[in-house]
This record gives C-alpha cells, sequence and structure tokens, in this order.
C-alpha cells in the first residue's frame, strides 16, 4: 500500500505548480508566463519572509527569545489549519480522477494517503519557509547547541501533520454533512467560512490596553500560556527546543502519529460513500414546466455565473471569505470602540480615516474575477461558439462580482457610519474607498485571468488556490491599496491639521480610478484575450 501511495504522490508532485508541463512545452510565452509568475511568488515570499523576521527580531529585542519555538511552530499550525480547510475536500474527495485511479489495480487507502502525502507536501514548504528562519535567528540569539537545532528540523517534518489532520477531518465532515443536503455546495462553503473566521476570533482575542514594552511581554506570555492550553504540541516543541531534550519531541511525533493514522481509518472507512453522495443530485418529486421570463443577453449571462458560482464550494469560500471579513471588521470596530483601539496608538482619530482601508483590504482580498474565465475549462469553447460579443461575456463577469460584493459593501459601510457617527471628509472617503477599490480590484481580477488563464485544470483548487492569474490579482489589488494608505497616514502623522491628506485621498483615488478604466477599456477592446 506504501508503495503505490508513494508512486501517487509522484505524479502529484510532477505537477505541483505546473513544473512538469513548463518543463517539457515547447510554447516560449508559456515559459515567459511562467517566468513572470514566479518572480511575482518570489516577491510575494520575500515580503512575507521580511515581516516574518521582522517579527521575530523584535521577540529578540525585547529579551523574550524564548517565545521563538511557539510562536513559529503555533503560527505554521494555525494558518496551515485555516488554508488547508478551504481546500483539502475538494482534492480529497475529487471524484474526475478518481474514477481512473479506482480502474486500476491499487487499494482505496493507497488512494486517500497518496492524496494527503499532496497536501503535505506543499505545507511543508510552507512550514519550511517560517520555522527555518525561526531556527536560526534562535540558535543565534540564544547560543542553542546542535541539539535545538535538531528538534527544529525534526519539528519541521512533523509541524503540518497535526494542522493537516485536523483541517482534513474538518474538511471531510463538512462534505459528508453537506452532500446530505439540497444546496451541498451553499452549505459548504457556508461551514468552511463560519469554521475559518471561528479560528481567526480565537486566535485574535486578547484585552486591549495601552501598549508598552512591559505590555507586550505580559501580553505575549498570556498568549503562550492560552497556546499551551489549546494546542499542547506547541507547548512540547518550545520545552524540546528551550531545554534541548528528545523526550517531548517524541510525544510530539506519537501524537500527531496517532492523530493522523485515526482520521486515515475514519476517511478511508468512508471514502467512497462520500464521493458518491456528492455526486447524487437530488430532483423535486413535482416537476412544473412553466414559460421563461425572458431577459436581456447580459443578465442571462449574470444568472449564468451566479449559478456556476453557487455550484463551487470552494470557488464560493474563498472568494466570500474576505467580504464577510470586511462587514466582520466594521461591526468589530464599532463593538471595541474606537476610544479603546486609539488608547494603543499615537495619533488621535486615525480608526475613523483607517477604516475605509481596512475595509476595502478585506474585500479585495480575492474577486471572483480572477478565476472566473480559467474555472470556465474545458467547457470554454461554449461560450466562445455562441454569437455573443466576448466583451458582453466579461461584463457578465464584472457585474456578477459586483452584485456580490454590494450586500457585504452596504452592511459594512452603513454599519461604520451609524456605530461611530463618521461625519465630513471622514463619511465620503469611508464611501468611496471601499467602492472605489471593490470596481478596481475586479477588473484587476479579470485581466489578471485573461492574462494567466488556464483550461487544462482536473480540480477547481488548482486554478483557486494555486492559480497563477489569482495571485496576480491580489498583488494588483493589494499592492496600490498599501501604497494609497502608507501616502495618507504620511499625510496625516505629518501634517495633522493640513489638506494634505485630503488631497493625497484625491489624487489617488483618481489614479485607481484611471487604471481601472484604463483595463476596463483594454478587456473590452480584445487587447487583453485569452
Amino acid at each position: 500500500m506504501l508503495r503505490h501511495s508513494l508512486n501517487l504522490w509522484k505524479l502529484s508532485a510532477c505537477n505541483l505548480f505546473g513544473i512538469n508541463e513548463i518543463r517539457y512545452t515547447k510554447d516560449p510565452d508559456k515559459r515567459s508566463r511562467a517566468l513572470g509568475f514566479a518572480i511575482l511568488w518570489l516577491v510575494f515570499i520575500l515580503m512575507m519572509e521580511g515581516y516574518l523576521i521582522a517579527s521575530m527580531l523584535g521577540y529578540v529585542s525585547i529579551g523574550m527569545t524564548d517565545i521563538l519555538p511557539i510562536y513559529c511552530y503555533a503560527v505554521t499550525g494555525i494558518l496551515i489549519l485555516m488554508l488547508t480547510l478551504l481546500k483539502a475536500g475538494n482534492i480529497m474527495f475529487h471524484w474526475n480522477t478518481l474514477e481512473t485511479l479506482l480502474s486500476l489495480p491499487l487499494p482505496q487507502s493507497a488512494i486517500v494517503t497518496g492524496r494527503f502525502l499532496s497536501l503535505y507536501t506543499t505545507n511543508l514548504l510552507f512550514t519550511a519557509g517560517v520555522m527555518l528562519p525561526g531556527m536560526i535567528i534562535y540558535g543565534i540569539a540564544a547560543g542553542a547547541g546542535p541539539v535545538a537545532y535538531l528538534v527544529f528540523l525534526i519539528g519541521i517534518l512533523f509541524a503540518p501533520l497535526l494542522p493537516l489532520t485536523i483541517a482534513t477531518a474538518v474538511s471531510a465532515v463538512i462534505k459528508a454533512v453537506s452532500s446530505r443536503m439540497k444546496y451541498k455546495s451553499l452549505v459548504e462553503a457556508g461551514l468552511m467560512i463560519l469554521f475559518t473566521v471561528g479560528i481567526l476570533l480565537l486566535s485574535s482575542g486578547s484585552n486591549y490596553e495601552n501598549i508598552t514594552a512591559e505590555t507586550i511581554k505580559n501580553l505575549s506570555l498570556t498568549v503562550v500560556a492560552k497556546l499551551s492550553m489549546l494546542y499542547p504540541p506547541a507547548a512540547w516543541f518550545q520545552k524540546a527546543v528551550i531545554e534541548e531534550t528528545l523526550l517531548p519531541l517524541l510525544l510530539l511525533i506519537l501524537a500527531s502519529l496517532a492523530g493522523f493514522a485515526v482520521m486515515l481509518f475514519l476517511l478511508n472507512r468512508y471514502f467512497l460513500c462520500i464521493c458518491n453522495a456528492l455526486r447524487a443530485t437530488g430532483t423535486k418529486h413535482r416537476v412544473r414546466v412553466t414559460a421563461g421570463e425572458p431577459s436581456s443577453l447580459l443578465m442571462a449571462l449574470v444568472k449564468r455565473e451566479f449559478r456556476y458560482y453557487f455550484s463551487q464550494s470552494l470557488y464560493m469560500a474563498n472568494t466570500a471569505m474576505g467580504l464577510f471579513l470586511m462587514a466582520a471588521a466594521s461591526i468589530a470596530v464599532c463593538i471595541i470602540g474606537p476610544d479603546v483601539i486609539e488608547a494603543q496608538l499615537p495619533v488621535s482619530g486615525i480608526v475613523v480615516k483607517a477604516l475605509p482601508f481596512l475595509l476595502a483590504m478585506c474585500g479585495c482580498i480575492m474577486s471572483p474575477t480572477s478565476a472566473s474565465v480559467s474555472l470556465e475549462g474545458k467547457t470554454r469553447w461554449l461560450t466562445k461558439s455562441l454569437p455573443i460579443p466576448e466583451k458582453t461575456q466579461y461584463d457578465s463577469k464584472l457585474l456578477m462580482a459586483l452584485i456580490l460584493d454590494l450586500p457585504f459593501y452596504v452592511v459594512s459601510v452603513a454599519v461604520a457610519a451609524i456605530g461611530l457617527s463618521v461625519t465630513g471628509m471622514n463619511l465620503v472617503r469611508l464611501i468611496v474607498i471601499p467602492a472605489v477599490f471593490l470596481v478596481y480590484s475586479a477588473v484587476a481580477g479579470l485581466t489578471a485571468n485573461l492574462l494567466f488563464p488556464r483550461f487544462d485544470w482536473e480540480n477547481e483548487t488548482q486554478v483557486v488556490k494555486q492559480g497563477a492569474s489569482t495571485g496576480i490579482a491580489m498583488l494588483f489589488s493589494v499592492v496600490p491599496l498599501l501604497i494609497m494608505g502608507g501616502l495618507f497616514a504620511a499625510a496625516v502623522i505629518l501634517f495633522p491639521d493640513g489638506p494634505a491628506a485630503d488631497l493625497v485621498f484625491f489624487l489617488t483615488t483618481g489614479v485607481i480610478l484611471v487604471a481601472t478604466f484604463l483595463l476596463y477599456r483594454a478587456v473590452r477592446n480584445k487587447v487583453l484575450s485569452e
């Protein structure tokens, strides 16, 4: 069984990030696009590594070097749990490739284990990116011996296993529950979002106080104590590194392997039942045929986009997550109160001024347009063969995304405006900035998807979670927002009483609107076409 599982893992590893296709392709355009995508990902990885290293060095500077092991281990576990939850079910229970595998002389357990190993591989790379810098910084700062380095290296191999096991088990339960309901995809996406938001709430709960170095130490110790109680393997790893002993590490390894074995046994037992239930479709006992209602070509395509959107749980959960966070952020700021938050900040009134950028950031995490063209897959030719102008097809995708954004935008802005009693230019910024960036992110997402389409996917995860267009669209949306927010913050801090902040707001908003118009015109005029 293990030999078959490893062979399946090797096959999936060949297609990891499309490496095998890029290696053997003779298309120079594909190679150049892959190179550009790799450079963008490298920039993104360096930015994230820079943030992690800076936070670790901050703990060292205040004399809290011993917190680094549990910090690395806990951050890795929380992020793997959140990110894997949104894709584990689609990879584990994907039917298209399963039909081919079941026809081969392979045991079912080998298929399940092979798919789990493919998830483990990507998460192992992520774990190494987080924990290797932590190992180096801790080793130098604490003057650690060889045993501590050995514990770190072994810990990297096992750190992804337990959160990955939990995420896969939760995803399997969500799939099993949703498979028994009529609206499978909608229920599944809702459960994923609720579980992920719950993790965020649990991991971010803390009391707001005036922040000093002593407060940071006390708060960090409180968080460490809470993590040790909620996630014992992180505490075991910390003890093994600091005391340079292998006994807690052995306990961590046994717990991780035991959880994996139990999950694998249960998953293997109910694997085909869940797969078959997910493929089943429900019908009503009575079917009525009524006259159809006429609608415009554009609205017919918009309805088609919505039907497809609500039929794909992974697509729905990833694109709606940011919108739910936008509404949640607005409500949270009103509940906590700006005075409580500003007590720890050097500038008064900054919460109301920064809130529009926070809402825009949440809303721009992932627009549905960044994957809407690629998700048509091998059926794309059907749409292109119809006598429908391409600009109308693209307009329908943009309109669908904006209609989806609208209720979350209205709720977020209305709650913030009423709850915080926002008036004047603060109200103008609260209304304009999220609206402008929601429109811009939709157009930028469609542009990225037309520049980097992918139609030969076998699993929606390859487009939604691993697609070039989604990562590039995120950069297209987030980087201009960060630049605009940075310029605005600098104007507020340097010229608190002058019109500099308003001037920056109008100028940067104008630039974003012009960029949106140019990208939209390029799309409509077929300058960009897949």
